[in-house]
């Protein structure tokens, strides 16, 4: 808590009154033998009228781009019938069996009441794997801070790609992210996190998502990488080590290594390449900023 803090009234001190444009971080990646550039975006989920407009430096790195690659192109799964119906059976529980397969029924109902008094709750969650009941928790707390999925900047750049006619590229598709947060993550860890979400925790949940953002926003990378390290001590107890190993070597390490693979892949291939995803694949211990550096790539940020 007492980094968190000092971070927050680092950026309440710096931050300008008005931001006549946000100041994202961009990085530029070149390797050894390939004349391609890729760009680096840490991107964010949810966002508010402050990230717009994005700077010349952003913009200008999108348009020498041939290509947009991002994590999962939601409107594409989303907009396909069948991906959405085989994401649902992934994520839909089978006959009988109930989200407190999952959670104790004690931690089901609090975070039935965490989301019905947000006016965010859905029948269907209780016959769902509890990812559901979790990311509808998330949105709420950043909806909370001012923050809405449409306004995010992945969704932002998949539109705009649309509009511009420039081809994206997947790292992952929506059913293998279903696959991911369904088979690979041990139960445990889903009690730890939707207990994060609840009081008093949501207000640590709230400051760091606002933290992180005026982070972002202000372009400090530095600030950004200190609370994504401090991260796993706000979900996860001590004693709880084996499972927040378990959370970050999934969601973090094996998705890195994937995503590493695939900016290899497009630099190999002359590919010029504008990479939005999430921060923390990015910027944080296990992003790409480091992976690539560590296999022989230039990485620089572009100022």
């Amino acid at each position: 808590m007492k980094k968190l803090a000092a971070v927050l009234l680092a950026l309440a001190f710096f931050a300008p009154c008005a931001l006549a444009e946000s100041n994202f971080p961009v990085y530029q990646v070149r390797a050894p033998g390939s004349e391609a550039t890729v760009y680096l975006f840490p991107s964010i989920h949810a966002a508010d009228e402050r990230a717009y407009p994005l700077s010349s430096i952003v913009q200008n790195a999108y348009s020498a781009s041939d290509f947009l690659a991002v994590e999962c192109d939601v409107i594409a799964a989303e907009s396909d019938i069948l991906t959405s119906l085989r994401v649902m059976q992934k994520i839909r529980l089978p006959a009988g069996q109930r989200v407190t397969r999952f959670i104790p029924q004690e931690l089901f109902e609090q975070a039935k009441a965490f989301l019905i008094e947000r006016n965010r709750y859905a029948n269907m969650y209780e016959n769902c794997h509890p990812y559901l009941l979790g990311s509808a928790m998330e949105n709420a707390i950043l909806a909370e801070c001012g923050l809405e999925e449409q306004g995010g900047l992945d969704l932002y750049f998949l539109q705009r790609a649309r509009e511009d006619g420039k081809a994206i590229l997947e790292m992952e598709t929506a059913e293998e992210q279903a696959a991911l947060v369904v088979d690979q993550l041990p139960a445990g860890v889903w009690t730890a996190l939707l207990k994060s979400y609840l009081p008093p925790n949501d207000a640590v949940k709230r400051e760091r998502g606002q933290a992180l953002y005026e982070a972002l926003l202000q372009g400090d990378s530095d600030a950004v990488e200190a609370l994504l390290a401090s991260e796993g001590a706000e979900i996860f107890a001590p004693e709880e080590q084996d499972l927040f190993d378990a959370y970050n070597n999934t969601m973090l390490v094996q998705r890195g290594e994937k995503m590493t693979a695939a900016v290899l892949g497009y630099l190999k291939e002359g590919k010029n390449v504008f990479v939005a995803v999430g921060a923390a694949h990015v910027l944080g211990a296990e992003g790409l900023v480091n992976s690539l550096q560590n296999a022989g790539c230039a990485v620089r940020r572009i100022e």
